[in-house]
């Protein structure tokens, strides 16, 4: 038998085995939901934390999918510090609207060497259909290695001195560099032209604050934003209607899972302001993250066909 044939075989092997084992702890699929598990950082000094996602994505809306509870992993040489999640509405490289949940955990290495973290398992349930599906994670492994020192400063007297010293030289230096601005330029720059949907975006952000649990407030600011956009941005004089959103909406080549969205918004508005309806959190969360995505998309669209003109 040749020996250099032997030889390649046995490497070519190896390499395999060893591809196979890395790309195996990071992504699990579903014909529906893709599920990913990954680390910040697999070498972490005994003083720091083990930061470990489970990243759940799908194509199409938030409330499209219900999932059921994950419970904390099973962890050997880490101890569980706290957790979090995050949902969010984003798009795929073909403008389709992509949903995202994180579920972040944070652990406390408890001494130098491997910890280990056991995958996950998640079950979800397609609302339209009922059916469901579990996912499965790999185990992740993580090196803890020696705590890092903390630097701590030993100011002496004359470290003091030297630094006051630093300090005011700076400030004066600062000083007269702003007074030597202000003399040269005495004509103020013309600020950055800011887009109709910049301008909205910012409105949104200042005006609707999710996190304070006033949702009929909050919802109703939206509602009023949106008709405000809309009549400027097509010169609309007067009320708008619940129909000229969305049938301008329409004109601007917004999906129709998204314009749904904005009409379950403004129903949602008025049983709230009129009957007194209670506006769930995650729906307004829902809301929000359509209307903006909704003002950006447009946005996004207008630079391009803005770029094409001066291309012509």
């Amino acid at each position: 038998m040749n020996i250099d044939f032997v030889k390649k075989t046995l490497l070519i092997g190896l390499f395999l085995f060893t591809t196979g084992h890395l790309f195996a702890q990071t992504d699990s699929l579903s014909g529906e939901i893709t599920l990913r598990t990954y680390l910040e950082n697999d070498n972490i000094p005994l003083n720091n934390e083990v930061v470990y996602h489970v990243q759940l994505s799908w194509q199409g809306d938030l409330d499209a999918y219900q999932i059921g509870d994950i419970g904390d992993p099973v962890i050997s040489n880490l101890t569980l510090r706290g957790s979090g999640s995050t949902n969010r509405l984003t798009t795929d490289s073909q403008g389709r609207p992509m949903a995202v949940k994180m579920i972040t955990f944070y652990f406390k290495p408890t001494s130098i060497g491997m910890a280990y973290i056991d995958g996950v398992s998640v079950q979800y349930v397609h609302k339209q259909t009922s059916e469901s599906e579990t996912l499965f994670a790999q185990r992740l492994s993580v090196k803890i290695v020696e705590p890092t020192e903390d630097p701590k400063d030993e100011f002496v007297a004359g470290n003091v001195l030297v630094w006051v010293l630093l300090i005011g030289f700076l400030i004066t230096a600062i000083y007269f560099g702003l007074r030597y601005m202000q003399r040269k330029n005495k004509v103020e720059e013309t600020p950055a032209e800011v887009s109709l949907e910049q301008k909205y975006l910012d409105l949104l952000s200042e005006t609707v604050h999710l996190s304070n649990g006033a949702t009929r407030e909050n919802i109703s600011s939206m509602r009023k934003l949106l008709n405000s956009f809309i009549a400027e941005k097509f010169s609309i004089p007067g009320n708008i209607e619940k129909n000229i959103v969305n049938e301008r909406l329409k004109k601007l080549g917004i999906q129709d899972e998204l314009l749904s969205k904005i009409e379950q918004m403004y129903d949602k508005a008025e049983l709230a302001q009129f009957a007194g309806e209670q506006i769930e959190t995650t729906e307004l969360h829902l809301f929000f993250d359509s209307l903006e995505h909704i003002l950006k998309q447009i946005d996004s669209q207008e630079t391009q066909n803005s770029g094409k003109k001066e291309q012509a």
